[in-house]
């Protein structure tokens, strides 16, 4: 519990000190926002009719759908880059191999981490719904809270797992974050995050509903813009709970894997 609260309590200082990142952040996603509030605007032009089709079926256009996408996908996000960053970054200054040393396992250190990440990417969930309501002035209708964040915290152990899978990729290859980016990528596209996943061709609709990232998204469009309660998406999430439950026991082998291969060459001590 003392390395738990050691570690948030470091996090909270240096977001404290780092205040001109902080406001970069919210210019960033605002300008994330603002593309795709003009593709919403001139999507006819882009992409058709068929586009606008899927995104009205839920009672939303465009730049609705991809907000509350964009919203979701935080939690990947945060933790493909914030947990990935952390053990790079503790990794260079050392202080991983004297936790390590210390009997904090690497899966407890990546859980401590997730924790955080989990936090930040409920504060920037609310940021892109509060920037979409107020800044560019879109009327999202009332939905429940509560069922809001249950799918959130049911996504959560599966999109923590790829951060883990993207950890475990980055101490195997040694250099940068090449498995995050990829996964990162394929999670989003086929996520249904950017467009709804029946507007993709073949059988790419079908491996949305396989993914966390997906059914996170498809049930967070039918709270929002359907009004759904947990009860009617009580399918949907049991899916979710079996698919976080395999992502997760890759993540875990994945990791232990890792962690050998990092001890038997002496990688958490490198910089």
């Amino acid at each position: 519990m003392s390395f738990s609260r050691s570690f948030l309590h470091r996090h909270l200082r240096e977001a404290m000190a780092f205040r001109f990142s902080f406001a970069l952040d919210i210019i960033t996603t605002c300008s994330s926002l603002l593309v795709f509030f003009l593709i919403d605007r001139y999507q006819g032009i882009l992409f058709g009719p068929r586009l606008g089709e899927l995104t009205a079926r839920l009672g939303t256009s465009y730049f609705g759908y991809v907000a509350v996408g964009l919203a979701v996908s935080e939690l990947a996000n945060a933790g493909l880059d914030g947990v990935v960053n952390d053990f790079r970054r503790e990794r260079a200054q050392g202080t991983l191999a004297y936790l390590l040393g210390k009997g904090v396992s690497i899966h407890k250190w990546a859980a401590v981490s997730g924790l955080v990440h989990f936090a930040r990417s409920l504060f920037r969930f609310l940021l892109i719904l509060l920037l979409v309501i107020f800044a560019f002035r879109f009327t999202i209708p009332s939905f429940s809270a509560v069922s809001a964040f249950t799918i959130l915290l049911l996504a959560a152990p599966g999109l923590w797992a790829l951060s883990v899978i993207s950890m475990a990729g980055t101490i195997f290859f040694r250099r940068g974050n090449p498995v995050g980016f990829v996964l990162g990528l394929v999670f989003e596209i086929l996520g249904g995050v950017y467009v709804p996943p029946e507007a993709l061709p073949g059988f790419l609709p079908e491996v949305a509903r396989l993914l966390p990232m997906g059914l996170a998204v498809e049930a967070m469009q039918k709270v929002v813009y359907g009004g759904a309660g947990l009860w009617e998406l009580s399918p949907l999430l049991t899916r979710l709970c079996w698919i976080n439950g395999i992502f997760m026991a890759m993540a875990w082998v994945l990791l232990e894997m890792a962690d050998r291969f990092a001890r038997r060459r002496g990688l958490y001590c490198l910089n």
